[in-house]
């Protein structure tokens, strides 16, 4: 089993701190879901984890510093899909795909962009420039990009974002399944979303921040709880039964604005 580890990762801005010093782990087969408020510093942690914002402390992929690895090798351990990326070039959709394979020294089409385009409903898209399409087409052709990565790990930030809801269910199907998926390593998944009736539907973990500071880490039911809920969010709940593949777990979800 691959796993990440972030030792006392923390950001800093001047004498602003992003993120406070933190300690997560992110293990393979599992999709690991990163809530909070706006401004919570989700972004911020997320591109700390992939080493794109100067930080302090360590992240570590079994037990090798992230930093030490060759550049080809960092981007086949971990792909990241930031947020709200837009298309600029007008390529057609199966090349930008197809640049996903770089990393392992593929510029063209093969078995991986083909199953990444049929599993994300892309396949009529293929070549249509990626500057013609709608923005959540965009963000479905930038998540296959990441895909084809096939990496140890994937960073999504915000990959729902405007995604209607037949589409954010369909996202997260794969998401999950690309984490279930055989073999000896699959993938390990962190996720931004805001939707925490989502997040309690799919997640094997939730991480819960505030105002930079890891406030939860672990199962649903363990997060999301009114305590947490409404300190972090600043509103009232109510407590919900929501389905999970079969089964129903019990947390606390948003209700209204705290009075």
């Amino acid at each position: 089993m691959n796993q990440l580890e972030a030792h006392g990762l923390g950001v800093a801005i001047g004498e602003k701190t992003l993120l406070h010093p933190t300690d997560l782990v992110l293990r393979s087969g599992e999709l690991t879901v990163l809530i909070g408020p706006n401004g919570a510093g989700k972004s911020t942690l997320a591109k700390a984890l992939v080493g794109l914002v100067p930080a302090e402390g360590q992240v570590l992929v079994n037990g090798v510093r992230l930093a030490e690895k060759p550049a080809r090798d960092r981007a086949r351990t971990i792909a990241y899909l930031p947020q709200g990326q837009a298309h600029s070039w007008p390529l057609d959709v199966e090349n930008v795909v197809g640049l996903g394979r770089y990393p392992h020294g593929q510029t063209q089409t093969d078995e991986t962009v083909e199953r990444v385009l049929t599993d994300l409903g892309l396949l009529e898209l293929r070549h249509r420039a990626v500057t013609t399409l709608s923005g959540g087409e965009q963000m479905r052709v930038s998540l296959a990009r990441a895909l084809a990565v096939d990496a140890d790990f994937l960073v999504a930030d915000e990959p729902l974002a405007s995604l209607d809801p037949h589409h954010q269910f369909a996202i997260l199907d794969r998401l999950q399944a690309v984490t279930q998926a055989e073999g000896s390593s699959p993938t390990g998944i962190l996720v931004v979303i805001h939707d925490l009736r989502l997040a309690t539907r799919y997640a094997d973990r939730i991480w819960l921040l505030h105002e930079g500071r890891l406030v939860a880490d672990g199962h649903p039911e363990k997060v999301l709880t009114s305590d947490h809920v409404q300190r972090v969010f600043d509103v009232a709940t109510t407590d919900e039964t929501v389905e999970r593949g079969g089964s129903t777990i019990k947390v606390a979800l948003p209700a209204a604005i705290s009075s």
